[in-house]
């Protein structure tokens, strides 16, 4: 340990048919190490860990076709990242993928990686999909010396335990920083309060989103923009109707960007996944990316922007945006904000990202809010998350079945059978997985699943990280809304579903 950083080694292990692949372009794949260093160092230092990684990239002893790439961090507490190949990452004119849109489970990273026209290419995707897959799964990071360090610095006020709140703040998507700004606004709140560790970052997490892009495109975004200039307003207006949270300024900036990409997009100050606008084969070096089906650069940013914000929505509902929203309630209807008060506005804060997370808009408060105190006046407080949020669903069924439907008058779902409901089962899980599979590859069931009501919640949190498009509704709230019955998968007797 040094008086500024802490050694972190990073292991990447590669099945062996992706390692094969790499290494005949690349020996000993010192080039993609490299790039993979790059890449996590840099979402070291957005994050503020005092740390200095060394990444090894190697064939995996064990190797799982499941999960062909395993990022393992040595002395880390929190588990290996294995599903590297589910992370989304945002795409522009690569293997053949829509524009700006999350790169499908289907279209799997090992097989881009061996079919990759150049070693490069694959190393840049190969780091991309990596670096996202940790920035996901940031506690990874979270060493004991790392920890140790960071709080030496901080100075945490009595009562804080370093190791919760650096967890926390990473689990709400906050870069920790050097824990200073932190340490002087959890002064003034009670130990283990979750609206002092957002107050702590409130400042950034308000911010604007900015798109830092290689600067042949920044001259052809910026050309654009001249002749579209409301086109990133029209997306946050959208963003905002649809779902009710309150899109970030977003500013364009050139220079160097990270892994070789040609766009990068930071938020709340942490590196968020690439754009990658690739340069066509026979492009020369530092000549402007081609777009794909003739779409200007800034509206393949625009898609990806889109797609980004949904996939972080949860981290963009805070308290302080959910004081806001109860403050400008509470002016039409004191009586509902009296009333949520009682509650709480942490508790609301976890009840709205909680809903905004699960695709469910809260642009319309005032029935969510009448749900929250109905149930705090017929269950008492403090209220149980889960139930809280069952019951808010229940009373907002139909405009959430409205919202599924897309304007249609019955819903196109499928069935989840009951033998897959148990989630917590390895097998079943991958039943299930295979189920959500065969429906986004189909686009025959409206992206919609059904669950009885127990099983609803389990399956949307196991489903969520790799098929986030995918809508989980319970039986229960379904009543007065049609549905068309479609094919129900099953999983043969005595397989595990795989």
């Amino acid at each position: 340990m040094t008086g500024n950083s802490v050694p972190v080694p990073v292991t990447v292990a590669l099945h062996p048919d992706v390692y094969e692949r790499l290494n005949g372009a690349d020996p000993d794949l010192a080039q993609c190490g490299t790039v993979l260093t790059a890449g996590l160092s840099r979402l070291v230092a957005d994050l503020g860990l005092s740390a200095e990684l060394t990444v090894s990239v190697s064939v995996a002893e064990d190797p799982d076709p499941e999960y062909p790439i395993t990022v393992t961090v040595t002395g880390s507490p929190s588990r290996s990242v294995r599903g590297v190949a589910a992370q989304p990452l945002y795409w522009a004119g690569a293997a053949g993928l829509s524009l700006g849109l999350p790169l499908p489970p289907g279209a799997d990273l090992p097989g881009i990686l061996r079919t990759a026209s150049d070693s490069r290419l694959a190393g840049r995707a190969l780091a991309a999909a990596v670096t996202e897959a940790v920035r996901r799964d940031a506690e990874l990071l979270l060493t004991p010396p790392v920890i140790e360090l960071w709080a030496a610095s901080a100075g945490l006020p009595a009562g804080w335990d370093p190791a919760a709140v650096l967890h926390e703040l990473l689990n709400l998507g906050l870069p920790p920083g050097d824990g200073a700004e932190v340490s002087r606004e959890l002064a003034g709140h009670p130990a283990g309060s979750v609206a002092g560790l957002e107050a702590a970052v409130a400042a950034r997490a308000l911010g604007a989103w900015e798109i830092v892009v290689s600067l042949p495109s920044l001259r052809e975004i910026t050309a654009d923009a001249v002749q579209n200039p409301d086109r990133f307003q029209r997306l946050r207006d959208r963003f905002a109707n649809d779902s009710g949270v309150p899109f970030p300024r977003v500013v364009l900036s050139g220079g160097a960007t990270s892994l070789g990409a040609e766009v990068v997009v930071r938020m709340f100050g942490v590196t968020g996944p690439s754009v990658l606008l690739h340069p066509a084969a026979s492009a020369e070096p530092g000549a402007a990316p081609p777009t794909a089906a003739g779409q200007p650069a800034a509206e393949v940013i625009v898609s990806a922007l889109a797609a980004l914000a949904k996939d972080r929505i949860g981290a963009l509902v805070t308290t302080t945006s959910t004081g806001r929203l109860l403050d400008q309630l509470g002016r039409s209807f004191p009586k509902l904000h009296g009333l949520t008060a009682a509650i709480g506005l942490e508790a609301m804060t976890r009840l709205l990202r909680a809903l905004a997370a699960e695709g469910v808009s809260i642009r319309n408060l005032p029935p969510i809010v009448q749900a929250v105190t109905d149930y705090a006046e017929r269950s008492g407080l403090p209220p149980d998350q889960a139930e809280l949020l069952h019951y808010v669903r229940l009373r907002i069924a139909q405009t959430i079945t409205r919202a599924a439907a897309a304007g249609a008058d019955h819903l196109v779902a499928t069935r989840v059978p009951s033998q897959l409901e148990n989630v917590t089962s390895p097998a079943v899980a991958a039943g299930l997985m295979d189920l959500a599979a065969q429906v986004t590859a189909s686009g025959q069931h409206g992206g919609i699943l059904v669950a009885s009501a127990r099983a609803r919640a389990g399956m949307h949190a196991a489903l969520t990280a790799e098929y986030p498009m995918l809508t989980v509704l319970g039986e229960d709230e379904l009543t007065g809304t049609p549905l068309q019955p479609t094919a129900v998968y099953s999983v043969p007797a005595g397989s595990s579903g795989r």
